[in-house]
């Protein structure tokens, strides 16, 4: 069975980077796997996978923070914050820049969703920096290093997928990225400050009638009320998730943008891809079983087992793996393949799991950063036609190299991503 699984896995990752769906490529292999190894019989096994995954409560979870962040999105969330950090920034080189990365902070610890963070500054954010003359090498970059955090800060859809594929506690995994994301926050800002040194260019835009604390308070006290809920044990991630839902809605009535319209456009939209999520993770699941009947995850571990006398490099090389992969293949999808295998691997680590996942996380994040197939670059490419391809590539390498850096300096320093997880 050991063969067919590794035909059906080289097999699985090329319909995967042909761009078929995902959840259809999934199903195809396992049913072929299923009829060549076990025969018609087989597929009642397949179908009780399939229940027991769709009925995991942790997945409720998902579509709960999708609908958040589409609420929070369609209440004009966007073009409120922007203005009303500005005023609270004052004037520093590259201030619209820094606004931006702020503004990108606070929607990815919305919405959870890198592509969605990029698509949505590049088509709203974009257009404004670049009217005030800011080099476009600089304003793509730094929506991407923004938009890259989604993944990390809660609450974070991948986490959630992570921590249930992997069998760790996903509240601990959720609150793990606080404190790397807020230092990556601050490191990609001073950055962009002195990258942006000499730059006057930057003049002053209507404000209208924002308002620091009436626009940035609600959103900052719907945070805190979700990962507090969390943090102090008084809920599960998905009664807090439950939570955010409601205080979107509230944040929506205090901006005057409640209406039918927008809750059926939120419902729709968070339903529409919350079930595709879902969907996947009942295919892929089965798929991680089969492998684990198969006895590959075994065999990986023998193979590396050459390099337990350098348990430093053994971190090094599967780490790079989904680094590389991540270019080419979905980080869902890169997830439901490699977590499996990766978890047979935890006693040859130099690394505790909580930090062994959470670095995990950031390579596959990075990667959908990283020239010249990063998934989140097309997604701001497709947001917008301001901007080149070129410019780009060349914007983003320099928070590529910081992501690289960061990783070392978790792995000397693992309190970073333990410390507040140990508080739980």
């Amino acid at each position: 069975m050991a063969d067919l699984m590794i035909v059906a896995t080289i097999a699985l990752i090329l319909l995967l980077v042909s761009g078929l769906p995902i959840f259809l490529v999934f199903l195809t292999v396992n049913a072929a796997i299923v009829l060549f190894q076990i025969g018609p019989s087989g597929y009642g096994m397949f179908v009780n996978s399939m229940l027991n995954t769709a009925t995991t409560q942790a997945l409720a979870t998902i579509p709960l923070f999708i609908l958040m962040g589409e609420i929070i999105f369609r209440a004009g969330a966007v073009q409120r914050l922007f203005k009303s950090i500005q005023l609270v920034v004052g004037f520093i080189p590259g201030r619209q820049n820094v606004v931006t990365m702020m503004l990108a902070a606070v929607l990815s610890a919305l919405s959870g969703a890198s592509m969605a963070v990029a698509a949505m500054l590049g088509r709203t954010v974009l257009p404004t920096l670049l009217n005030q003359g800011y080099p476009r090498k600089i304003c793509a970059g730094t929506i991407l290093a923004g938009a890259s955090l989604a993944p990390i800060v809660p609450p974070s859809v991948l986490v959630i997928i992570l921590g249930t594929l992997a069998e760790e506690s996903i509240a601990k995994l959720l609150v793990a990225g606080i404190l790397p994301g807020f230092f990556l926050a601050v490191i990609f800002t001073g950055f962009i400050i002195f990258r942006s040194r000499g730059f006057d260019q930057d003049t002053d835009i209507d404000q209208g009638d924002a308002s620091p604390f009436k626009d940035t308070m609600p959103l900052l006290f719907l945070i805190a009320l979700v990962l507090g809920a969390i943090l102090t044990g008084i809920a599960t991630p998905t009664e807090a998730a439950s939570v955010g839902v409601l205080g979107s809605l509230c944040v929506a009535r205090l901006y005057n943008s409640l209406n039918l319209e927008l809750l059926i456009e939120s419902i729709f939209e968070s339903a529409k891809l919350g079930c595709m999520i879902i969907l996947i993770m009942i295919c892929a699941k089965f798929f991680s079983q089969l492998l684990a009947m198969s006895g590959i995850a075994g065999g990986l571990q023998s193979l590396l087992a050459m390099f337990s006398d350098s348990p430093y490099l053994l971190l090094f090389v599967v780490m790079i793996v989904p680094f590389v992969l991540c270019m080419l293949i979905d980080q869902i999808a890169l997830l439901l393949i490699i977590v499996p295998l990766y978890k047979s691997l935890m006693d040859l680590m130099p690394v505790e799991p909580l930090v062994f996942w959470f670095l995990l996380l950031v390579n596959i994040t990075v990667g959908g950063i990283t020239p010249p197939f990063g998934y989140t670059l097309f997604a701001l490419k497709g947001a917008t036609n301001l901007v080149s391809m070129q410019d780009i590539y060349r914007s983003v390498l320099p928070f590529v190299m910081i992501y690289f850096f960061f990783c070392i300096l978790i792995v000397l320093n693992p309190w970073i991503v333990t410390l507040i997880p140990s508080l739980l």
